[in-house]
């Protein structure tokens, strides 16, 4: 549930700063086109809802062979 919370803050820091750079018109529609389109491939992508899943020290391969 907070993946959901932080990116709602995110989306919204982010209308609200090109809001106050006074970005308008086509760009503006280009911006939050872009914003729902990444929210769209982190909700159906990322799942925030699923726990982590952290592996063991047996499971865990050393990082050079």
């Amino acid at each position: 549930m907070s993946g959901w919370v932080g990116l709602l803050v995110l989306v919204a820091a982010s209308l609200g700063l090109l809001w106050a750079l006074s970005v308008r018109g086509p760009m503006m529609h280009l911006s939050v086109a872009a914003l729902l389109f990444g929210s769209a491939g982190y909700a159906f992508l990322g799942q925030p809802e699923l726990p982590s899943s952290p592996r063991s020290a047996e499971q865990r391969q050393p990082p050079i062979p």
